[in-house]
């Protein structure tokens, strides 16, 4: 018979918080901490090893009558004591038990230091000798008056930052630079530096605060290496105010380095100086943030929310929760077996929530390493990482299987048939299930055919665009504007003169060549001058004759006083010029203007038929393909659709955001180190081609367009949104 014993050397404190009384038990050997309620308490104060479970359960009913102890839960409980070393069994028993859980936890140890992504720890030494040495330190880092300083220094310096990195400082690119080169190796000392001065943080936090700090040891934080320390003695304190300042001390170091770190950013030029400047920003602010202050995870935001909550083994009870719920479901017991801190479904909730989040945490690193080392060569680093979760995977699914064994006649067989068929339903929907798939992205109207007029040199506008022209079609060849170019005027006058001189001069010397020999050999000369001046007044004209603008096709004219037109930029071979110089309409008011060579004058596109180019991302692209069905959708006039098919889909990323989306909440864009805004992430131009409609929308006009692409797993769907997460997206 089971005779189970409490340990004598534990050390036990009690803690009361609104009424609630909760004992807490420090192991001295293993340095662990066990939280307990009242009622828990009472219960551990029967096992001296002198009665068995049912004379421990009769003693409970004796004393406390109107609070039941059901066998099943009495048993449950001594098995959890006892695979925490809290409970022992004694006799020969007591022996092989001991040795099986001495197994099992070495076992589990290496089980979780192989099978974690995220903290392999290594312990190596006691720090407390160090510590001492940094105790003048620690009074000096932890006075109320500089924690505020820093505090505010960390706000304003942050939201300086952030204003600056939505700006035109700030280029996307720097976080790709963050995983290639050099940047990998300012990335990893950066990381490095900072966590070791977050372990540091807690453990003089822990020092200032009364309690201690026993072990330290090295930490493969997605294998890359940094210090850890245990500082679980915090537990011992009252103060539920020390206790998050203990939580909270390392997180604190990170956002004021990261502050510091910000300002050199900002006032230093490109260098391995700004590089690990950088690299230190971003791990101190958004690591910090979005790891160590999340309280899904069991790192210090969770025993923020713990001690803030009131709930000490905050994850242990949600997991009971939730096991509860497992065995109530398929299971034959109908009553709560554990007296939780708080209402269940929260308890629930949060453990849900906290796997999931971890699930996908997990998935993240796998994806994102591999996106790194695929290129390297080096993919076979994922295989032992692979092993390891697999295999802490099996002893999860070990475990559950023991359970079923261990509780088999209580199991519901139809519920438990009905659980494992939806299983599988939602396996092979997952992985083998192709769901109707498409592209969303936004684009933009573009006319089609369409065809630019350019002004042929440096000319003013002398007869603007008549209003026939400019509100209604046009045909080919019809009259636009007309330009005059002092410089080509002048050129045609003297060219026309030099040619009639020279025509005069060759009658003249004709007239003489039969009694003046010298003048027959002059006519020769005038004859080959004139030859060469021909061509030369020719091409004037020409060039003059082109100041007078014609329609190259029929449509419509747009121009910058009529609609929004492709972003206005000058011929190849002509001077670039400023944009805000060639911004110019051809109103009547503007008669006079001067418009250098090449500046583009007009449009003139098709009124009834036109495309759209579409943005697509490069997470995106490998999925649409030509020939594949676009609706889009006006945003101007939502009930407005339109169908179209992929015609080509451009091999290069764009280097520019079209002037229109600049502004788009959806696609963000940013202004790079050259002053050119263009998407925050690589986007590739579609051009799609709309089938014939009667009504023609507003060239760049900006649509919503969705393009039909191959069915997808919902496997790959889950994979495609974590490369949208790691590129930004």
């Amino acid at each position: 018979m089971i005779r189970p014993w409490l340990r004598s050397d534990l050390q036990w404190s009690r803690r009361t918080r609104k009424q609630r009384t909760r004992w807490m038990a420090r192991d001295p050997i293993t340095l662990k901490f066990f939280w307990f309620g009242d009622r828990e308490y009472r219960l551990l104060s029967l096992f001296k090893g002198q009665k068995t479970l049912p004379e421990i359960q009769a003693v409970w009913r004796e004393r406390n009558a109107l609070d039941p102890l059901d066998e099943r839960e009495l048993a449950q409980f001594v098995r959890r004591l006892e695979s925490q070393g809290i409970v022992q069994i004694p006799g020969v028993v007591s022996a092989q038990r001991t040795e099986d859980q001495l197994r099992r936890k070495h076992r589990s140890r290496w089980l979780s230091l192989v099978g974690s992504p995220l903290a392999m720890r290594l312990p190596l030494l006691d720090p407390t000798p160090l510590l001492d040495r940094f105790d003048g330190l620690r009074r000096i880092l932890f006075r109320p008056a500089l924690l505020i300083v820093s505090l505010v220094l960390v706000a304003l310096v942050g939201a300086f930052t952030t204003a600056v990195m939505s700006t035109q400082w700030f280029d996307r690119r720097l976080l790709e630079q963050l995983l290639a080169g050099e940047g990998v190796f300012y990335f990893a000392m950066a990381f490095v530096l900072l966590k070791s001065l977050h372990e540091l943080g807690h453990a003089l936090a822990c020092r200032h605060f009364g309690g201690e700090c026993h072990e330290v040891g090295v930490m493969l934080l997605v294998l890359v290496p940094c210090l850890y320390c245990d500082v679980s003695d915090a537990w011992k304190l009252e103060s539920r105010f020390a206790r998050i300042m203990i939580s909270s001390a390392g997180m604190i170091v990170e956002l004021i380095c990261a502050a510091l770190a910000a300002i050199v950013w900002m006032i230093t030029e490109p260098s391995p100086i700004q590089s690990v400047a950088f690299s230190i920003m971003l791990v101190g602010s958004l690591g910090t943030v979005l790891i160590n202050g999340n309280p899904l995870l069991r790192y210090d935001g969770y025993y923020i929310l713990s001690d803030w909550v009131g709930i000490p083994n905050l994850a242990q009870q949600s997991q009971e929760a939730v096991h509860s719920l497992v065995r109530r479901v398929f299971f034959r017991y109908q009553t709560e077996t554990t007296h939780w801190d708080a209402d269940a479904r929260w308890l629930r909730i949060y453990g849900v929530a906290a796997w999931a989040y971890r699930l996908l945490l997990l998935g993240l690193i796998f994806v994102g390493l591999y996106q790194w080392l695929n290129p390297l060569g080096l993919q076979w680093v994922l295989l032992p990482l692979s092993f390891g979760v697999l295999l802490a995977a099996y002893g999860r699914v070990h475990q559950i299987i023991r359970f079923i064994r261990r509780e088999r006649s209580e199991l519901r067989p139809w519920m438990t048939l009905t659980g494992l068929v939806g299983l599988g339903l939602v396996i092979y929907f997952f992985f083998f299930v192709p769901l109707p798939s498409r592209v969303v992205c936004r684009g933009l109207v573009q006319r089609s055919p369409r065809e630019s007029v350019y002004a042929p040199a440096d000319a003013a506008l002398l007869k603007p665009l008549d209003a026939t022209a400019a509100t209604g079609t046009v045909s080919a060849g019809a009259f636009l504007v007309q330009l005059e170019s002092i410089e080509l005027r002048l050129q045609q006058i003297q060219l026309s003169g030099e040619v009639a001189a020279l025509r005069q001069r060759i009658e003249d010397l004709a007239a003489r060549q039969v009694d003046d020999l010298e003048a027959a050999s002059q006519l020769a000369t005038a004859r080959q001058s004139l030859k060469k001046t021909l061509p030369q007044l020719e091409q004037v004209n020409e060039r003059v004759d082109e100041l007078s603008v014609h329609a190259p096709l029929s449509g419509i004219v747009m121009t910058g006083a009529r609609e929004r037109m492709t972003p206005l930029s000058a011929r190849p071979d002509a001077t670039p010029i400023s944009r805000r110089a060639i911004q110019r309409s051809l109103d009547l008011h503007n008669r006079g203007a001067v418009f250098p060579r090449g500046t583009q004058l007009a449009v003139v596109a098709s009124d009834t038929t036109w495309n759209a180019a579409i943005l697509v991302s490069e997470a995106e692209l490998p999925w649409v393909r030509v020939g594949a069905t676009t609706r889009l959708r006006l945003d101007r006039d939502l009930n407005s659709i339109f169908t179209g098919r992929v015609e080509a889909i451009s091999a290069r990323p764009l280097e520019q955001t079209p002037e229109p989306l600049q502004s788009d909440t959806v696609l963000r864009s940013l202004i790079d180190p050259r002053g050119r805004i263009r998407p925050a992430t690589p986007h590739y131009s579609v051009n799609v081609v709309v089938e014939p409609t009667a009504v023609c929308p507003s060239h760049n006009a900006i649509v919503s367009a969705s393009i039909d692409s191959p069915p997808r797993i919902l496997a790959q769907r889950v994979r495609d949104f974590m490369l949208r997460l790691l590129h930004g997206d």
